[in-house]
């Protein structure tokens, strides 16, 4: 009793510190470089700096119009499962939103004084015609038409909700996407990932209020892609998946104009270590250590991880570093991933790239 009082007293004060070290890393780190882009020369070797910051903004905007107008309008919504005048105002201002967010985005990017994100916008659009990056985007139809593969799959096994190996699927078609395009272009790949997560989060507001016309069909869609941690209005695991492996790449190129080793955090993380764990355990798994989580999987995590970097560095000495620093980052990520049991998508690429980026 004494020995489980003690080790659940050291997990508790371990995720403190965590969620107050995560907390101040994912706040005042992108803005403080969004505020320096401005002037530093590393950052203006990245064109998109001023398409991330001045779309962010946008969309920030945005979504906060849209979740005030859902909440103050809530109870009318509720009240009939009939089309109501409120379910009209809050597809108007969805609607006009989304439109607003056109408007918005080079009118910030004046404001900021960044080159205007439409000019950057279609000037990396005609890269796409280069045979590099043509050849990345047919490797990513074919991951899409292999996902539409996986979803038909599933709608015919009946069931409710993914299995752990149907999920880490999802996190392997990730990793192979955002691999490609580091290769190939990272800059593009910056701008397409950004672009899809603001879409992901608005395809989530627009399912969890179930806008009108089809936010209750696109909800049905959503609801067997989660697990049991996902279960709000909001259905976020998508967002937190491509939030996880994009983020240190965005903050790489902000910060240093290049791709260096944390802006494999996410990809590491949660794309590799995440899922071996999780594959591992669930087959392999015998010796509980945090509740459902097992040392098979726990050591999975930290191997997995260990051989992604160092096969990285063997491919490429010249741009990524196998140091001590990243070995010591590695087990503590391994660590918390054991300890963690409540959107790990988001905590433990954050974690892994402040370890390495600061």
């Amino acid at each position: 009793m004494i020995l489980s009082l003690i080790k659940r007293i050291i997990i508790i004060n371990f995720l403190f510190y965590i969620e107050s070290f995560l907390t101040s890393a994912i706040i005042i780190l992108p803005l403080r470089w969004s505020i320096e882009a401005k002037g530093d020369v590393a950052a203006k070797t990245f064109s998109g700096v001023g398409v991330i910051i001045s779309a962010g903004w946008a969309a920030l905007i945005v979504t906060v119009l849209i979740v005030a107008c859902a909440t103050l309008t809530k109870k009318e919504r509720n009240s009939s499962p009939k089309l109501t005048q409120a379910d009209c105002h809050l597809a108007t201002v969805f609607y006009g939103g989304v439109l607003a967010f056109c408007m918005f985005t080079p009118l910030i990017g004046i404001i900021l004084d960044y080159e205007n994100p439409v000019m950057t916008v279609l000037y990396s659009l005609g890269r796409l015609c280069d045979l590099p990056n043509f050849l990345m985007l047919t490797i990513w139809f074919g991951l899409t038409i292999l996902t539409a593969k996986v979803l038909e799959n599933h709608k015919k096994s009946k069931s409710d909700q993914f299995s752990t190996a149907e999920r880490k699927i999802f996190h392997g078609i990730a990793v192979c996407t955002i691999m490609i395009g580091i290769g190939c272009d990272p800059e593009l790949l910056a701008l397409v990932t950004f672009a899809i997560l603001i879409i992901f989060i608005w395809i989530a507001l627009y399912s969890g209020y179930q806008v009108y016309p089809y936010g209750n069909q696109i909800r049905r869609l959503l609801v067997t892609m989660t697990d049991h941690r996902d279960q709000g209005k909001i259905i976020a695991t998508p967002i937190y998946l491509l939030f996880g492996v994009s983020f240190p790449i965005w903050c790489d190129l902000i910060k240093f104009g290049r791709i260096t080793n944390s802006a494999l955090a996410g990809i590491a993380s949660i794309g590799i270590g995440d899922s071996f764990a999780a594959l591992v355990g669930v087959k392999y798994g015998k010796t509980r250590i945090f509740g459902e989580k097992t040392l098979e999987g726990c050591v999975a995590n930290y191997a997995s991880q260990l051989v992604f970097y160092l096969s990285i560095w063997l491919l490429a000495p010249e741009s990524f570093v196998f140091s001590v620093d990243l070995i010591i980052s590695l087990f503590l990520t391994s660590l918390l991933e054991a300890v963690t049991d409540q959107i790990d998508n988001l905590v433990l690429p954050v974690f892994l790239y402040s370890c390495l980026a600061l």
